[in-house]
């Protein structure tokens, strides 16, 4: 997938690379003068027990995927979100593999 993004011309900030204070990612929107900042967030990012609700977690599924679980927390991803509307305009947040189990099953 990186090799996709940078193919395109794309820059990312990988969650390991965040420190508490998210001075990395402020440090690079300031460097790149982006004036305005598309967000994508895959869910996974999370800590499931902090948000259950990701594609990974299927309860019925027999498949286990070998994906790295998240490790970040609804506040810490709120607060990056926060500190990087005051260094740019940001023009659109996606959030990408979220999967309502519970409400699937309900649904049933």
């Amino acid at each position: 997938m990186k090799k996709n993004l940078h193919d395109l011309g794309l820059q990312t900030i990988a969650s390991p690379d965040l420190t508490p204070d998210n001075q990395a990612i402020l440090a690079w929107i300031r460097k790149n003068n982006f004036e305005h900042l598309a967000i994508h967030v895959d869910v996974d990012v999370l800590n499931p027990r902090s948000f259950y609700s990701q594609f990974s977690n299927n309860p019925i599924s027999p498949q286990t995927f070998n994906n790295v679980k998240g490790e970040m927390t609804i506040p810490q991803l709120s607060k990056i979100i926060q500190d990087v509307s005051l260094v740019t305009d940001i023009a659109g947040i996606t959030f990408a593999e979220h999967m309502p189990w519970d409400a699937l099953n309900l649904k049933k």
